[in-house]
C-alpha cells in the first residue's frame, strides 16, 4: 500500500510581475528555521534559452537534514515537452554562526525554451537525516518554493514509505 503525502504549492510568475517575492541580500534569504527553502533563479543564454539555477537553503542546525532527494520537471508550457532530472541536494555541514547550510546548482536543458514558458516541478521524494544517514524517510521538513521569470513553480512531497 502506498502512502501518499501530497502537498502543493504554486507560484504563478506573470512576466515581469513576481507572485512569490523574496529578500535579497549579499548572501540571498534566509531560511526559516522549519522550512527547506528551494529558489529557482531565472538564467538565460544569450539565445535566450533558459539555464535555472536552483539554491536550496535550510537551517541545519535545527533541523538536522543531510540530504534531499526526489526529481525535478522542466516543461516547456507551449509544447508541453519536458525534461525530468533528479533533485538531489546534500547538507555536510553548515555555517556556525547562522547554522545555515546551502546548496546550489545550474541545470542545462536539452531544449530551446526561454524560462518565461518554462514550467518547474519540484517532486520531494524522502529526505535523509543526520541522525541516521542510510533511513530514507519522508521530510519532516515544508518545502517553500520561490523564485522569478519562471511560467510556474510547483512542488509536491509524495514519500512511497
Amino acid at each position: 500500500m502506498r502512502k501518499s503525502m501530497t502537498r502543493t504549492a504554486t507560484a504563478l510568475i506573470a512576466s515581469g510581475l513576481v507572485i512569490t517575492a523574496c529578500s535579497s541580500s549579499e548572501n540571498g534569504p534566509q531560511p526559516k528555521s522549519d522550512r527547506i527553502e528551494i529558489m529557482y533563479i531565472a538564467s538565460q543564454t544569450d539565445q535566450g534559452v533558459c539555464r535555472p539555477e536552483a539554491r536550496i537553503t535550510v537551517d541545519k542546525k535545527s533541523t538536522g537534514l543531510y540530504k534531499i532527494h526526489g526529481e525535478t520537471r522542466y516543461e516547456d508550457v507551449r509544447s508541453n515537452e519536458s525534461t525530468n532530472i533528479p533533485l538531489q541536494f546534500t547538507f555536510p555541514g553548515y555555517d556556525p554562526d547562522t547554522g545555515i547550510a546551502e546548496s546550489r546548482s545550474s541545470v542545462g536543458l536539452n531544449t530551446d525554451t526561454p524560462c518565461e514558458h518554462l514550467r518547474i516541478r519540484a517532486s520531494i521524494e524522502y529526505c535523509l537525516y543526520d541522525d541516521n544517514r542510510s533511513e530514507e524517510q519522508a521530510c519532516q521538513i515544508p518545502v517553500n518554493l520561490i523564485g522569478e521569470g519562471f511560467a510556474e513553480l510547483v512542488v509536491t512531497d509524495d514519500y512511497p514509505g
